[in-house]
């Protein structure tokens, strides 16, 4: 694995202590989405809710999408939809005007999401 066995080994424990975002969440400073399932066992919930209450406690602008019917991946129409446009929105809302991966002084991007079918 990427941190040399499972966190329970004692070998690589150090390696999970080290890399734990817990360690640095006095450092997170950008505004966050944080988006998780019930269904999503890879991480359990109180994980974003952890992740979401941390960064409101330090006033860090910060939004829950939450969705208690889905997994890993959002495949449900509606919630797909409410997904892309909420993802859309933070993007739009949190990116400076004007500024692309590229280059910061370029032409505004804006997103659309149409609800037509």
């Amino acid at each position: 694995t990427e941190f040399e066995g499972a966190p329970f080994d004692p070998k690589a424990r150090e390696n999970y202590e080290r890399w734990s975002p817990e360690r640095y969440v006095q450092n997170w400073k950008t505004p966050t989405l944080v988006i998780h399932s019930e269904r999503d066992y890879r991480l359990v919930v109180s994980e974003g809710l952890s992740t979401f209450t941390a960064l409101r406690r330090q006033g860090v602008p910060a939004k829950l999408l939450y969705y208690p019917d889905e997994n890993h991946w959002v495949l449900k129409p509606a919630n797909s939809l409410r997904w892309h446009q909420e993802v859309l929105d933070w993007i739009t809302r949190w990116t400076p005007e004007g500024q692309t991966a590229d280059d910061s002084s370029s032409n505004t991007r804006k997103f659309v999401v149409q609800n037509e079918l």
